[in-house]
């Protein structure tokens, strides 16, 4: 199982960074993750700099012993998306559930 954080990079800015950190570095305290803040920063700048132009989608993921990696994907021009609103089954891990993790069981569905 992973942590991940998932971020708008623009124009070589993560408009939201201060929250995205925040959110994660609690994920990470809750279920013992080792987040090493330094190498967060780094990472941050890395990603920042090597985009500066454009919009991304950027997913930084992070293992229990502070491995960090990232996805970076352009950003869908779509103005219109949808969703449905799918009951939780009773046996979700509350963890699972409340921290952005890479085990998803709880979410998947048909896409109907």
């Amino acid at each position: 199982m992973q942590l991940f954080e998932t971020m708008r990079l623009e124009e070589g800015k993560f408009p939201r960074l201060p929250y995205h950190k925040k959110r994660i570095k609690q994920s990470a305290e809750q279920l013992k993750f080792n987040l090493d803040e330094k190498k967060w920063n780094q990472l941050i700048e890395m990603l920042m700099n090597d985009y500066p132009t454009g919009a991304y989608r950027i997913k930084i993921l992070l293992d229990q012993d502070g491995s960090l990696d990232y996805v970076v994907a352009t950003l869908s021009d779509k103005n219109k998306f949808t969703a449905k609103l799918v009951p939780l089954p009773d046996n979700v891990n509350k963890p699972e559930l409340i921290n952005k993790t890479t085990v998803r069981k709880h979410l998947s569905h048909n896409h109907q």
